[in-house]
């Protein structure tokens, strides 16, 4: 049965809504971090009553789970596998990619909410069956694909997406902690992509 305009219109409303509060929530958590943000807090900067809220997200996990979602399919983009270097630098500049599309308090939000996957095991699991794996899984037939093509070594490809995945987020936890060699210009900009990926490339690369 095909849906009234008035339902559409309804249901219209309530994804606008939704968007407005993720991007609100997104704010609220790059400044604040997630733990110190409530829901009224969002609830405020959306001027709406403090439980009305929750006829959008039953709690601020439920918004957490949105604004990944979100990032996961911001990070898919286009893949050049033509050789290993390049495969892995497409892939990790889609992930922390920090283009145009990717505001300044977006990624203060991944940072805050980081912490937060790592410790909850629910959310934990979520960001990797929503970011990561769909990633190392795109990663892993490619690196069979060069493998065929006798472009790298014999070499476990699980193994290598778990590498060189791991070392990203080391890196990523490693920036949070203050290391003073990764400041804010440095952190996943283009150059260190490039020497990073140069690690990993010529490691896997047949001589």
């Amino acid at each position: 049965m095909e849906k009234s305009k008035g339902e559409l219109r309804r249901e219209k409303r309530i994804k606008m809504k939704k968007n407005e509060l993720i991007n609100i929530a997104m704010n609220k958590f790059a400044e604040n971090g997630f733990r110190n943000t409530s829901m009224s807090e969002i609830a405020d900067s959306a001027e709406m009553a403090s439980g009305t809220i929750y006829n959008y997200f039953k709690n601020k996990e439920e918004l957490l789970m949105e604004i990944i979602k979100k990032y996961a399919d911001r990070s898919l983009g286009e893949i050049d596998n033509n050789s290993v270097e390049k495969l892995i630098f497409s892939y990790f500049n889609n992930i922390y990619n920090r283009n145009e599309e990717t505001n300044e308090n977006e990624f203060n939000a991944i940072l805050a909410f980081l912490p937060e996957i790592l410790m909850n095991k629910k959310l934990g699991k979520e960001f990797f069956i929503n970011v990561i794996n769909p990633r190392m899984n795109e990663a892993r037939k490619y690196i069979l694909e060069l493998r065929e093509q006798d472009k790298i070594n014999e070499i476990d490809p699980e193994l290598i997406t778990r590498t060189v995945f791991s070392s990203f987020i080391g890196m990523t936890v490693l920036y949070m902690m203050g290391d003073k060699f990764l400041d804010e210009e440095k952190i996943f900009s283009r150059d260190t992509l490039n020497e990073m990926v140069k690690i990993y490339s010529k490691g896997l690369e047949k001589k």
